[in-house]
């Protein structure tokens, strides 16, 4: 029988009713569940393709829209959309221009040309941007895939999110070389002592570990950090984990408490949820 965590995620990632889902599952009978024809699903090699080709095309539509914007401003006419023809076209009229009237366009042909320099380094910063925060959004992602999810078994009590802020706290940091990720602490890579990176993973288990947010064992009451429940503690009534967890000052909804009230339960057939 699956567990209701995992139909659940199932039932999400095929876009129908958990409870259709569940039902079908555990129904003796053979059962069909609607799914929707349009429902697309994408392996991580597929999803970067895409995010790559999305990233792009937005791109070049808004290097196109930011070259037609000066054309308009400087009353240019070409057919081009690169900055390269926007130079050349803005070159070819500020000479026509100069040759007609040498003496008067001087001046104005200074200012337009330091007007489409300006434009042309405010476009390439732009661009710049986009491609750092591109590049940031990839980086985290691949980290993300070496975190354990809050829900998972064994799994820490924060979000992804926070895990990296905590680590970058410390002097962590995450960075592509090579077309690999790799761990700095303080700068520096993190290496192994035969000199090479040690695996994202790793450190990130190991640091994990270090703070106590995951354990090793993953029948722990309380997986998440450590035996939170005390190795000697018997409770005998539901009250008495949630006195204890509050004394400790941790939360009743994670699944810490949920594993810890499972085991007082497995160990002691006549455990009082109501008490």
């Amino acid at each position: 029988m699956l567990k209701a965590e995992t139909i659940q995620k199932l039932a999400k990632i095929a876009k129908v009713d958990p409870k259709v889902l569940e039902t079908a599952i555990k129904d003796t009978e053979e059962k069909d569940v609607e799914i929707s024809d349009a429902l697309t699903t994408l392996d991580d090699k597929e999803l970067e393709t895409l995010k790559s080709n999305e990233y792009k095309k937005g791109k070049d539509k808004g290097l196109e829209m930011t070259v037609k914007e000066t054309k308009d401003k400087l009353g240019l006419e070409f057919n081009g959309k690169s900055i390269d023809d926007l130079l050349e076209a803005h070159k070819a009229k500020t000479l026509t221009d100069a040759k007609a009237k040498p003496d008067e366009r001087v001046a104005e042909l200074e200012n337009k040309l330091k007007t489409v320099q300006t434009t042309a380094t405010e476009l390439q910063t732009k661009l710049a941007e986009k491609e750092t925060e591109a590049a940031a959004i990839r980086t985290n992602a691949e980290v993300f895939r070496h975190i354990p999810e809050l829900s998972s078994e064994n799994g820490p009590s924060f979000e992804r999110e926070e895990i990296m802020t905590m680590m970058k706290a410390k002097g962590y940091d995450f960075k592509m070389d090579n077309n690999a990720l790799v761990v700095t602490k303080d700068g520096n890579v993190v290496m192994d002592k035969l000199s090479n990176p040690v695996p994202v993973k790793d450190v990130i288990t190991g640091y994990l570990k270090e703070r106590k947010l995951i354990t090793t064992d993953p029948d722990t009451p309380g997986g998440r950090g450590g035996k939170s429940s005390g190795a000697d503690f018997k409770p005998g009534k539901l009250s008495e984990i949630k006195s204890k967890f509050e004394s400790e000052g941790k939360s009743l909804l994670g699944t810490e408490f949920s594993q810890a009230v499972q085991a007082a339960v497995t160990d002691n057939p006549e455990f009082d949820m109501a008490g």
